[in-house]
């Protein structure tokens, strides 16, 4: 575990909860991507029509053109 953030262009030295803070508000405002916090188990590009089939460990699937996946944990929620 990391007590700061180091080489992210205009980030440097945020702690990490504030870093995924700012991020998770970017993501709301700036474009109206879905945030999911589920087990992602499988992630199958689809050649055809370039898209992503997601599925995760609650046997939901989601298709999409563009994934951001994150991995790791945080002591907060």
């Amino acid at each position: 575990m990391t007590q700061a953030s180091h080489g992210l262009i205009t980030r440097d030295g945020v702690k990490p909860q504030s870093f995924k803070e700012i991020v998770l508000k970017e993501l709301r405002i700036t474009r109206p991507y879905p945030i999911f916090t589920v087990t992602v188990t499988e992630i199958i590009k689809n050649i055809g029509n370039e898209r992503f089939t997601v599925k995760t460990s609650t046997s939901q699937e989601f298709v999409s053109e563009k994934i951001i996946l994150t991995t790791g944990t945080c002591g907060h929620s």
